[in-house]
């Protein structure tokens, strides 16, 4: 085989791993985290927003009625895992390499530029159900 057909197979084996898809365990670029969220104060400028969660958000809209502007993200919770071997030791506690796993969407809403509120997919399903528990309750 000729020098340069090698140098074209490695070439294109070397770009192909590269276009390889990343481990979904990772935090990528389009993702912030919780401990980012948990930064998060009311009355915060929309520009100390997004540079506290660390990207972009990936949709913006607008509720008419209230007058607010509404910025959206994706976030990852972290996820520890502890490997048998080390499940009964000092060691499961050590940091290891973050892990991320479960998805959600954060909603921050701004008025005249500064934070209104924020709250979380997740978040808003868990008032649902706190609502209706309260209800019962007092019924």
């Amino acid at each position: 085989m000729k020098k340069s057909n090698v140098y074209i197979i490695l070439a294109s084996l070397i770009f192909m791993s590269s276009c390889a898809t990343l481990d979904n365990n990772l935090v990528t670029s389009e993702f912030t985290t919780t401990s980012k969220i948990y930064r998060l104060n009311v009355g915060m400028s929309e520009q100390a927003v997004i540079n506290g969660l660390a990207v972009q958000p990936y949709e913006i809209s607008y509720d008419l009625n209230s007058g607010e502007k509404v910025l959206i993200w994706n976030y990852k919770k972290p996820h520890h895992e502890v490997r048998t071997s080390k499940a009964n030791s000092e060691m499961a506690l050590s940091p290891q390499t973050p892990l991320f796993k479960e998805e959600g969407v954060l909603y921050v809403y701004f008025k005249d530029g500064m934070m209104s509120n924020y709250y979380t997919d997740s978040g808003k399903k868990e008032s649902t159900n706190l609502i209706r528990m309260n209800q019962q309750l007092n019924n």
